[in-house]
């Protein structure tokens, strides 16, 4: 699997979390934390 093509399914996971969490900050943090990380 692409790398790219994982990084739109994460994204895509974490759209669907952010439409039914109540911490969206939380999850914001840590999602642009995993950007960060992948990214390096």
């Amino acid at each position: 699997m692409p790398h790219g093509q994982l990084l739109l399914l994460y994204l895509f996971q974490v759209l669907n979390l952010l439409c039914t969490s109540k911490y969206l900050h939380i999850v914001i943090l840590i999602v642009f934390k995993r950007l960060i990380y992948y990214i390096k």
